[in-house]
C-alpha cells in the first residue's frame, strides 16, 4: 500500500514539475522583447517633427529620427507605433551590431531615410540593432 502511495506521489510530483515548466515557458514567450523594424527619416536636431519623432543616440552622437512606419517581425506587437508612444522621454539608445551602427553614423544626414531592425526594449528606451539599411527615395 505504501509503495502504491509513493508511486502516485512521484507521478503527481512529475506532473507538477512539468506544468510549472510549461507555465514558465509560456510566460517568457508572452513577455519576450519584440523584434521590430523602424522606418524613418533623419530630421535636424532642433526640429521636433511629428508624434513619432525620437532622439536616437549612441555613445558618440544623437540624431532626431521621425518614425514613419514600424513593423513587428515576430508578431510580438500588434502596433509598434503604439509601443513607441510608451517610451518616455522619446529617446532610444541604439547599441549592438557595431558594424551596422558605424555605417549608420557615417551616412546619417538630414533628410535620409533608414530602416533599423532589431530588438526593441520599450521599458528601457533601448534598441539592440541587428541591421541598418539606407532607403533610397
Amino acid at each position: 500500500m505504501k509503495k502504491r502511495f509513493n508511486r502516485k506521489l512521484s507521478v503527481f510530483g512529475f506532473l507538477a514539475i512539468i506544468s510549472i515548466f510549461v507555465g514558465i515557458m509560456c510566460f517568457t514567450q508572452a513577455y519576450a522583447e519584440p523584434r521590430v523594424t523602424l522606418v524613418g527619416t533623419i530630421l535636424p536636431l532642433n526640429e521636433k517633427g511629428e508624434l513619432n519623432a525620437f532622439v536616437l543616440w549612441n555613445k558618440a552622437e544623437k540624431w532626431n529620427f521621425e518614425v514613419t512606419r514600424g513593423d513587428s517581425l515576430d508578431g510580438g506587437l500588434s502596433s509598434v507605433l503604439e509601443a513607441l508612444n510608451e517610451i518616455t522621454p522619446p529617446e532610444i539608445h541604439i547599441f549592438g551590431n557595431k558594424k551596422a551602427i558605424d555605417a549608420f553614423t557615417k551616412s546619417a544626414k538630414v533628410g535620409k531615410q533608414f530602416a533599423i531592425e532589431g530588438v526593441l526594449y520599450v521599458a528601457d528606451g533601448a534598441m539592440l540593432v541587428d541591421s541598418v539599411k539606407e532607403l533610397k527615395k
